[in-house]
C-alpha cells in the first residue's frame, strides 16, 4: 500500500477527482482492519503523532488549520456538507468561501443504511465535506466516488465545528494528542472508538504487520 501525503492543502489539484483524508490513528486502525480501502485518488494529510511513524519529517496539520488555510479557485461553485453542521459552522463556511452551502444531515447507523439516504448528484464544480467519524466518512466518500463521474471530497470529521468556534481548540501541550482533548464530548462513544482503534493498531504492529509495509509518497 502506498499512501500519498500532502503537506499543503493548497497543493490539491481542484481540477481532478480526489478524496482527502487525515492520516491518524483512526485511519491506520481502520486500514489494518480492512474498513478503509486505498484507491488511486485517495490522498492523506498528516494529522497526528502516528503519521510520523512512517515519515519522521511529517508534521501534524490539524483539520481546523487545513480548513482555515484552504483556498478555492473559481471553478468551485458550491460546497456540499454531508453529516453534522451547526448554523454557526454553516455561516463560517459561507463567510470564508462566499459560496452556496448545501447541507444534508445523515442518519445514524451503519454505512449501508446511510448511503441509501444519500441522493445527490455531484457535478465538477462541487466540493464535498463529510463530517462523520472515520472510517464511515471514508467509506461514504468511496461510495460517492463510484457513483459519480466527478468528485472532490474532503473527509474532515469534526474540524469545521472547531474552526468555527463550536468547540474549543486543543491546548498546545496536547497538540499531538488531540484525541484525548476531544474525549470531553461524547466521552463514552469516543473512548469506545479510541480503544477499538488502538487495539487494531497494536494487533497489527505485533502480529498482522499489514501496516509495516506501507509506503509513503509525498506530493509536492
Amino acid at each position: 500500500v502506498t499512501l500519498r501525503i500532502i503537506q499543503n492543502v493548497n497543493k490539491l489539484n481542484l481540477n481532478k477527482n480526489f478524496i482527502l483524508s487525515a492520516l491518524n490513528l483512526s485511519f491506520l486502525g481502520s486500514l489494518s482492519r480492512g474498513e478503509i480501502k486505498v484507491d488511486k485518488n485517495l490522498i492523506n494529510w498528516p494529522d497526528g503523532i502516528f503519521s510520523s511513524i512512517y515519515q519522521k519529517k511529517l508534521l501534524k496539520i490539524p483539520g481546523r488549520k487545513l480548513i482555515s488555510d484552504l483556498k478555492l479557485n473559481s471553478k468551485i461553485k458550491r460546497i456540499i456538507v454531508l453529516g453534522n453542521l451547526s448554523a454557526r459552522s454553516k455561516n463560517y463556511l459561507h463567510s470564508k468561501f462566499k459560496l452556496k452551502i448545501l447541507h444534508k444531515n445523515l442518519p445514524f447507523g451503519d454505512v449501508n443504511m446511510i448511503i441509501k439516504k444519500i441522493n445527490i448528484k455531484i457535478v465538477n464544480s462541487d466540493l464535498i465535506f463529510i463530517t462523520l467519524p472515520t472510517p464511515k466518512q471514508e467509506q461514504i466518500a468511496r461510495y460517492l466516488a463510484y457513483q459519480n463521474k466527478y468528485y472532490k471530497i474532503i473527509c474532515i470529521g469534526g474540524s469545521i465545528g472547531i474552526v468555527s468556534g463550536d468547540e474549543k481548540p486543543v491546548p498546545g501541550f496536547l497538540f499531538y494528542l488531540e484525541f484525548i482533548w476531544r474525549l470531553r464530548y461524547e466521552t463514552f462513544r469516543r473512548l469506545n472508538r479510541l480503544i477499538k482503534t488502538f487495539y487494531f493498531f497494536i494487533s497489527d504492529t505485533l502480529f498482522i504487520k499489514k501496516l509495516k509495509n506501507i509506503k509513503i509518497k509525498i506530493i509536492n
